[in-house]
């Protein structure tokens, strides 16, 4: 999905369109809990000829509602519906104003989108709520105001989360039962290729002490978790201590938990568990080598694919880099 996002940038940007990605997309960026499944993108009046054909779009059409007027035109890009709503305004004196292009954007500078010339320019918060106050959303606006965004992760001291079973290991029981004790089932555990390199020479340096596993795991299954810690050398090699870590009875507690801990980066196995965490920085979603990437519907602002550890570490250590002008 960024991989869209990304395209769009390198589209428009160093064109001299001045444009925005606003909306849901933009809502999820600033930290509210949504999944979007399409894309608006705001600019001027006079672009939006250009930006049908950058984007391979439908001829401009005038659109009319009886908050709004604006000329847009819809693209399909790797699947998304793109929207670029252009010139847009109040269709009558005296209705709020949604001026989207109205306050500098706020450019999304952190590592999935350095391969961009110019960055990723997201609708401000102010300007976002304009908008969604033109279109009479309080409810969406209240989200927004509510959630903790990812541009507040960008300022917090780097902290990681990862996940446990199809992550670090892979759990394999003979005849599909547990073992009598923890230090039996942390021989069933099989630890992912390259992970305790990779922990120990890449993200240990990166993070420090600030990483921390999280895991949804039955009571039974806890023990073997931590016995396997410990008995793999893999807490020895991150400087992990038993605060650190954390087990959960359901998959939403995963967010819960991360928000309280100020993570910024997590590493897991489950899209539906990442997409609930649009408040970090950068969430890795980790496929056993030699998958295919996982689908799903919807777009994640701040989700990345990783297919190995190497990979991942890649994505997760990368330094943070500014972005230019978004013109």
């Amino acid at each position: 999905m960024l991989a869209i996002l990304e395209d769009i940038a390198r589209r428009l940007s160093g064109r001299d369109i001045s444009w925005r990605v606003g909306g849901s997309a933009a809502a999820a960026y600033h930290g509210a809990d949504l999944l979007p499944d399409d894309l608006d993108i705001f600019a001027g009046e006079a672009d939006a000829g250009r930006i049908a054909e950058l984007l391979g779009g439908r001829p401009p059409e005038r659109f009319r509602s009886p908050q709004l007027v604006s000329i847009r035109t819809v693209a399909r890009i790797g699947g998304i519906t793109v929207d670029a709503i252009c010139g847009l305004s109040a269709s009558r004196p005296g209705l709020p104003d949604p001026a989207p292009l109205g306050e500098p954007p706020e450019i999304l500078p952190h590592q999935p989108f350095r391969s961009s010339a110019s960055g990723l320019p997201m609708m401000g918060v102010s300007a976002l709520s304009r908008l969604y106050r033109a279109l009479g959303r309080e409810d969406r606006i209240a989200q927004i105001l509510a959630a903790a965004p990812i541009s507040e992760a960008l300022g917090r001291p780097p902290c990681l989360g990862v996940d446990v079973g199809g992550v670090l290991c892979r759990l394999h029981l003979k005849e599909g039962r547990l073992p009598a004790t923890p230090e039996g089932g942390a021989a069933a555990l099989v630890a992912m290729p390259d992970v305790h390199v990779v922990m120990h020479t890449v993200l240990k340096p990166f993070f420090g002490d600030r990483i921390h596993i999280i895991s949804k795991a039955e009571p039974a299954v806890r023990p073997l978790i931590a016995a396997w810690l410990w008995q793999s050398g893999l807490a020895e090699a991150i400087g992990l201590v038993p605060e650190r870590v954390h087990f959960t009875e359901t998959l939403a507690e995963k967010a819960v938990i991360a928000r309280q801990l100020g993570l910024t980066h997590m590493i897991d196995d489950r899209f539906e568990v990442l997409a609930r965490m649009p408040f970090l920085q950068l969430a890795v979603l980790f496929a056993d080598p030699g998958l295919p990437p996982p689908t799903a519907p919807g777009i994640a602002v701040n989700i990345r694919h990783a297919g190995s550890w190497p990979e991942a570490a890649g994505l997760v250590a990368m330094d943070d880099g500014g972005a230019g002008d978004a013109t």
